[in-house]
This record gives structure tokens, sequence and C-alpha cells, in this order.
């Protein structure tokens, strides 16, 4: 995710940084990678089992 969370009256949205200041880089190990993009695909099928 790139950006900031912000809870707004139409709920959740992603904002960019206010300041250049406020990207950053988190070097990841290759396991952890494999093992965020395994979660986000678990997610993805939870939430089209949840239905609308």
């Amino acid at each position: 995710m790139r950006g900031t969370l912000v809870r707004t009256a139409d709920g959740l949205v992603i904002h960019p940084p206010k300041t250049g200041n406020g990207w950053r880089s988190i070097p990841v190990s290759p396991a952890s990678a494999a093992a965020l993009r395994e979660q986000r695909q678990r997610q993805r099928l939870d939430r089209l089992a949840a239905g609308p």
C-alpha cells in the first residue's frame, strides 16, 4: 500500500503522503514477500466468499 489510510464520511480512503518525506521504502526478504502475497490472495478469496 502506498499512502495514508484516512477515515472519512464515505469510509476508509487511501491518500498520498502530505510531503515527499512521507514516502518510505522498506526492504523485505523474498520469504516475507511471498508470505504477504499469499495473505493478500487469501484476503481476496475471503472477500469474494463474504459477498457484498
